[in-house]
């Protein structure tokens, strides 16, 4: 779900600007467009998808909160439409430079010069 949120945030901010690349802007209306089939039009969410651009941070938790209620996580093709935005975006953004799962698992840290002491 977060991969998908920090796409749209990605393609959004990315957008905004005049020169983005013409397979950005497409990438971005295509992951757009899957996120708003998982909505009404006339919801609250849907709302809040066209507002992405001009207020990320309110429109994009009203979107996250919506999409946790649907399958949009476990949809293979939203999921990589997310990771091709983000590819494309990743000079734009750090966003999505990590992808890690774990589990089971203690005393994990992911990001760069990070220092960590763990005492179990």
């Amino acid at each position: 779900m977060e991969l998908i949120l920090a796409a749209l945030t990605a393609g959004a901010a990315a957008g905004s600007t005049e020169t983005v690349a013409t397979a950005i802007k497409d990438a971005y209306g295509a992951l757009k467009n899957k996120v708003g089939s998982y909505f009404t039009p006339t919801s609250p969410a849907a709302e809040a998808l066209d507002l992405l651009e001009k207020e990320p941070e309110r429109a994009g938790e009203i979107v996250r909160g919506a999409l946790l209620g649907t399958t949009a996580a476990s949809d293979g093709e939203l999921v990589a439409s997310a990771r091709r935005l983000l590819d494309l975006t990743e000079g734009e953004s750090v966003v999505g430079k990590y992808d890690v799962r774990i589990r089971g698992s203690q005393g994990i840290q992911v990001g760069d010069r990070n220092t960590q002491h763990n005492t179990f």
